[in-house]
């Protein structure tokens, strides 16, 4: 599956599942898949907004009706609801920061047996927010949004014709950061192989072969079954208070334990990038003259804070007529310090280390210009169980990077630095063989590393085949 970073209006689909097109006009197409599914598939139901899909060999509902509540709801005020608003199914989806309540729409002849919810198994399979676009029968789509907390943004988990997906996925435009899926049905059934957890069950409300409550209270006597069930909904509440206190706590904790190992921001944001620096820079030690007022420039380097200015007194020069800064001790020089204007930001645009100094290698070498890189790479501390259990994280360790210097022989603004990911300058002078750079080169920070057995513990999603779905932690 492709992530589309500008996500297209859905009667257009320009970029599907491998880059085939998946509309293109032809009406011979509208019946065929581009991306075919390996296993069995059927479609069915749909009379009412809900569907069975059968597909990755499981049945699957989808188009449910979602919602979040503050905690966790008893089964028979679900069951109640459900009955209410003619709902046929339901299931309650309890994260470790958030509780869901999805109701299903009466499908003929549905069998509940061996069905789960689509959205619910797939939610937390992929780096949230991300919302996806299926298609999954003739001009019928399927899509899901999910974010804060892998919850299943109510509004999604529905099946649509374009027309109607387009517009449920207006309605969540706003919401920022949205990571775009969108594919054929042979995607979908490789996410769900690849991605999908265990869902909850499914709770059948339109049948019951229980013989209820006030049934057994007619037929057992109502004072002595009566006092039983009064029992029991106190011992049930007692339950569910205690349930949804330990969940709050675990939450809480979870919370902790996540921002701690989130990767603090690159040092990139915090440094112009290398095109501004140099072209601020040359500018202003263009306009320096070699000599002002009998005072001789004797040196000057500029960085993304400032540009530095030198000055000593010559024969004839006095006090009484000098370059604008501070005056040394001695009355014989003068150092001027200031700003060039560039607010103290940019982009992170960091790679691999290893190909950022490759690509400035490349640049060096086709100018003949030698120089010194050093490039370092800490090691990544191993998360241990010891740690966790005390809350007590280590820092994460530092960016990779590579310390440079190099000489270049004329003005430095006619080359694009900003090519290579990473880079930025540090500092630059005027000598006497051209340009002296300092720079650094820095590569994206490593994670902390969390061993398999120990993710599952501290509630990193993990593949059905147990291998780890995630590479950079996200907090709930």
């Amino acid at each position: 599956m492709n992530e589309d970073d500008d996500f297209p209006d859905l009667p257009d689909f320009p970029d599907v599942g491998h880059g085939a097109d998946l509309v293109d006009g032809s009406a011979d197409q509208d019946d065929q898949f581009i991306s075919e599914p390996k296993g069995k598939y059927s479609l069915s139901g749909g009379e009412n907004g809900s569907y069975v899909l059968e597909l990755a060999n499981e049945r699957w509902l989808i188009g449910m009706d979602w919602s979040s509540v503050n905690e966790i709801q008893s089964k028979r005020s679900i069951i109640k609801k459900g009955k209410e608003q003619g709902f046929q199914t339901a299931l309650q989806r309890d994260t470790d920061a958030a509780v869901q309540i999805a109701y299903g729409m009466p499908i003929s002849g549905l069998k509940t047996s061996g069905l789960h919810s689509l959205a619910a198994a797939i939610a937390e399979g992929t780096q949230q927010p991300w919302r996806g676009v299926y298609r999954v029968g003739e001009n019928l789509w399927w899509y899901i949004a999910v974010r804060d907390s892998f919850a299943i943004v109510p509004g999604s988990d529905i099946v649509g014709d374009a027309e109607a997906i387009e517009r449920a996925k207006q309605k969540d435009q706003h919401l920022s950061g949205w990571q775009e899926l969108i594919g054929d049905i042979g995607d979908l059934e490789q996410l769900i192989e690849e991605k999908a957890t265990k869902s909850p069950k499914i709770i059948r409300i339109d049948k019951s072969n229980k013989i209820s409550y006030i049934a057994l209270a007619v037929l057992l006597g109502a004072a002595g079954l009566g006092y039983h069930l009064w029992r029991n909904h106190i011992a049930e509440q007692k339950h569910m208070a205690f349930v949804q206190h330990e969940r709050m706590v675990a939450a809480a904790k979870h919370r902790a334990l996540m921002e701690q190992l989130q990767r603090p921001p690159s040092p990139l944001t915090r440094i112009p990038t290398a095109n501004d620096v140099l072209e601020h820079c040359v500018a202003v030690m263009q306009d320096v003259p070699t000599s002002l007022y009998g005072w001789q420039l004797i040196g000057e380097n500029c960085g993304p804070k400032g540009v530095t200015i030198a000055w000593k007194r010559m024969p004839g020069a006095t006090l009484a007529a000098t370059p604008r800064g501070i005056v040394g001790p001695k009355g014989d020089t003068i150092v001027n310090s200031e700003s060039i204007g560039l607010p103290m930001k940019g982009p992170d645009n960091s790679g691999q280390i290893q190909v950022a100094v490759d690509d400035l290698r490349i640049i060096l070498q086709g100018a003949d210009v030698k120089s010194s890189i050093i490039v370092t790479i800490p090691k990544a501390p191993i998360l241990t169980e010891k740690e966790i259990n005390s809350g007590k994280i280590p820092p994460p360790p530092p960016p990779p990077h590579a310390a440079i210097k190099f000489v270049w022989p004329s003005v430095p603004t006619g080359v694009n630095w900003d090519i290579i990911p990473g880079f930025r300058i540090k500092d630059i002078k005027h000598v006497q063989k051209g340009w002296q750079i300092t720079a650094v080169i820095y590569g994206k920070r490593p994670p902390i590393q969390i061993p398999a057995s120990l993710r599952e513990k501290i509630g990193i999603p993990m593949h059905k085949s147990g291998t780890i779905t995630l590479d950079k932690v996200t907090p709930h």
